[in-house]
């Protein structure tokens, strides 16, 4: 066999090989041993599991999203019920110890012009226009408003005016003569002053009537209590759609007024307003 020839410049020249297609030629045959024969498409088997693992993979992404949004929403409504549980101490402060009345009861609400109402007495205390002047202005609240009155999960209830927050039915009615003091409510920090509402009416209770609090964020209800305090407790704990448990964490009752406890019949609507 022949070696190498020298040229005429003094230089040897090599023979030349196939090392370079032969290179290329392993790597192919490699892919044919890892993947079976070039070109072909998914299997049957291969293409259901595949589509198995996305559909996995995206339930537990869209999971993960609406939990996240939903913990979203209840931070950002217990945000505004503080905010109405702190604007209550400062009417209290101003008004004698006074606390704001409730406004209607059992009653969708169609009264909206009393200044002693919770809804128009607490809103300047937090730079917000009261609810008559927003409803005078054609503004008055509604779902999905991203404002201190709307809770972001509270949904419309079919009524003339839509209240996300409602008082406690049983605090400062229109029954009495006057409105309950704070100074004068044992243990504020279990008194509820504020709660979820149902939508058509601007005070709740628990019950199994349709102005009983609502829980909205994922079986939880959110509360605000007479010291500014706030919860979110699970509808079985506050009594949501069944009646008042009497916890005494939780209280709806204030004792010796006039507004029945419940599961006591209450008063016919035309015996509500003054």
């Amino acid at each position: 066999m022949r070696g190498p020839q020298k040229t005429g410049t003094g230089h040897e020249r090599a023979w030349p090989t196939n090392r370079g297609r032969l290179g290329r030629c392993d790597g192919r045959l490699a892919a044919i041993r890892l993947f079976g024969r070039v070109g072909r498409g998914f299997t049957l088997v291969e293409l259901l599991v595949t589509t198995t693992v996305i559909a996995v993979l995206s339930a537990i992404l869209v999971a993960g999203t609406r939990s996240a949004r939903d913990a979203g929403r209840r931070v950002r409504c217990l945000a505004s019920v503080r905010d109405w549980g702190t604007a209550v101490g400062y009417y209290a402060n101003d008004h004698r110890g006074y606390v704001p009345r409730r406004g209607q009861g059992i009653q969708p609400v169609f009264q909206i012009n009393r200044r002693a109402d919770w809804f128009n007495a607490l809103p300047p205390y937090m730079h917000l226009d009261r609810f008559v002047d927003l409803a005078g202005a054609g503004r008055p609240p509604k779902p999905r408003d991203a404002t201190t009155w709307v809770c972001p999960s509270a949904v419309d209830s079919g009524h003339k005016y839509f209240f996300a927050y409602a008082m406690n039915m049983m605090l400062s009615t229109w029954l009495a003569p006057e409105p309950d003091r704070l100074d004068h409510i044992a243990s504020p920090n279990t008194m509820v002053f504020l709660a979820d509402g149902p939508g058509g009416h601007c005070s709740t209770v628990p019950t199994f009537e349709s102005y009983s609090p609502r829980a909205r964020h994922r079986g939880k209800v959110n509360l605000a209590f007479l010291d500014g305090h706030v919860e979110s407790l699970s509808a079985a704990h506050v009594g949501c759609g069944v009646g008042d448990p009497r916890r005494q964490d939780v209280r709806w009752v204030v004792p010796g007024r006039l507004w029945p406890e419940p599961g006591q019949p209450v008063p016919p609507p035309s015996t509500e307003m003054p």
